[in-house]
């Protein structure tokens, strides 16, 4: 399960992606089940615990829960949908306001806050794009083909930039390339 604040990153970034305002978009997620420790609702329903669940605290029992799984076929019970449930709820909030949302209300956002110019933009069914920094593409081999690096959070320590040394294609130049290096150690 990511952290909130992986969770709180993916819905500003998928509430720009969608022209909604992410601040408001988070408002409305902390309203309701962005929180530590919370993924079923903690509130009480008929005696029992409401069975709304995730970040947008999607309904199961005749709300936007069931409409979530008939769309995607997956439980919003399930911690491992919190990126869908996100798009989802966004998606939603796109179309038809922050209406369902109770907890928007409770802390004062309007119905169609943040709202104006949004529109939907799906469900991604992959794992999310890295929500910190930026991918470079990393050169692999002399193929001229790139790879995605592996992701590294920014860090305030700049690293000095080392030219990659030229590889040999083929076995001579490999051999030759061994052979140099081998001099060099021995020296």
């Amino acid at each position: 399960m990511p952290s909130i604040q992986e969770i709180e990153a993916y819905i500003r970034q998928a509430a720009q992606k969608r022209g909604i305002d992410p601040s408001t978009a988070v408002g409305v997620a902390k309203s309701e089940g962005l929180a530590p420790g919370v993924w079923q609702s903690n509130m009480s329903l008929n005696g029992e615990r409401e069975k709304s669940y995730g970040p947008f605290q999607l309904f199961v029992g005749g709300g936007l829960g069931n409409e979530f799984t008939k769309e995607t076929g997956k439980s919003p019970a399930d911690p491992s949908t919190v990126y869908q449930q996100v798009d989802f709820a966004l998606d939603h909030a796109a179309k038809g306001g922050w209406g369902p949302w109770h907890g928007a209300a409770r802390v004062g956002i309007g119905d169609r806050q943040g709202l104006d110019g949004a529109r939907s933009a799906g469900i991604s069914s992959e794992a999310p794009p890295q929500l910190f920094g930026s991918m470079a593409p990393m050169p692999t081999g002399n193929s001229g083909q790139s790879e995605p690096t592996s992701f590294a959070p920014p860090s305030t320590i700049e690293a000095p930039v080392i030219a990659p040394m030229p590889m040999p294609t083929g076995t001579v130049g490999l051999a030759q390339l061994l052979q140099e290096l081998l001099q060099q150690r021995l020296g």
